[in-house]
């Protein structure tokens, strides 16, 4: 049975988000910190990956006479910054064409339809900087990956010190080095997207050293795109009734702010 929260509780959880900043890592690491804090174990939180989302505007902005700044905004909010080395030195303003071009050629697409995109038949206006657009576009494929260090958020880590299943020194210390590597938390979170809640006990665990562990998630939403994934992870005796209840409330609650904010 799903436990009631207390109206303290339901109130931190929406207070939180009644502030407004522009920025959407600050709601998903508020996410990780405020979960740790309700449930009193380690929390994380995956921030919307690419692959999830559509592609909504490029820019290009020159940094020096063969250098430019790509900026890749998706529809879910996502900010995506690259370096990229162009050819042969383009004027700001054509670079601002070329951003409006691929801005038109990709909206709305998302990272697999992006690689399919055959840029061949460039209009007129454009052949004079076909090698150029083709080394953006070849840099675009190659680097529309996740980039792990940059998507997952922690909260209350050390939590796991005050379970006294984890007071054997080996266990806790791998248990810490694995809760700290951004591919595995991330690898663990993607899997549950689009699943709503779920609860992984004990053996139930892929990694050996999590096998002590329960690891509960919630999916959160953009509109009706099912973006990004939060959770708790705690010793297999955890209070799942209450959990839930956090995670269930807060992934609807973040889904409510970032629906307002993005769409």
């Amino acid at each position: 049975k799903i436990k009631k929260l207390k109206d303290e509780e339901i109130e931190l959880i929406k207070s939180g988000y009644r502030t407004k900043p522009t920025e959407l890592e600050y709601f998903i690491n508020l996410t990780a910190k405020m979960l740790s804090s309700l449930t009193n174990y380690t929390a994380v939180a995956l921030k919307p990956i690419i692959q999830k989302s559509n592609f909504k505007h490029l820019q290009l902005i020159p940094l020096s006479k063969r250098q430019v700044l790509m900026v890749l905004v998706t529809d879910a909010g996502l900010v995506e910054n690259k370096l990229v080395e162009l050819p042969k030195f383009v004027e700001e303003e054509d670079l601002n064409r070329i951003s409006q071009f691929l801005t038109q050629k990709f909206r709305g697409l998302n990272a697999e339809q992006i690689q399919n995109v055959n840029i061949d038949n460039l209009e007129r206006e454009f052949l004079r900087y076909k090698q150029v657009i083709k080394e953006l576009v070849d840099f675009l494929h190659k680097n529309i990956k996740p980039q792990y260090a940059e998507r997952v958020y922690r909260g209350g880590t050390t939590n796991i010190l005050d379970q006294p299943e984890f007071r054997d020194l080996d266990k806790v210390k791998a248990l810490l080095d694995l809760l700290e590597k951004d591919e595995v938390i991330s690898s663990v979170l993607m899997e549950n997207i689009g699943k709503g809640i779920t609860v992984s006990i004990g053996e139930e665990n892929q990694y050996e050293e999590m096998k002590d562990c329960s690891v509960v998630t919630a999916t959160y939403k953009i509109g009706e795109k099912q973006i990004g994934t939060i959770g708790v992870i705690g010793p297999t005796r955890m209070e799942y009734s209450k959990v839930i209840a956090v995670l269930d409330l807060t992934a609807r609650t973040l889904s409510e702010v970032l629906t307002e904010m993005f769409t």
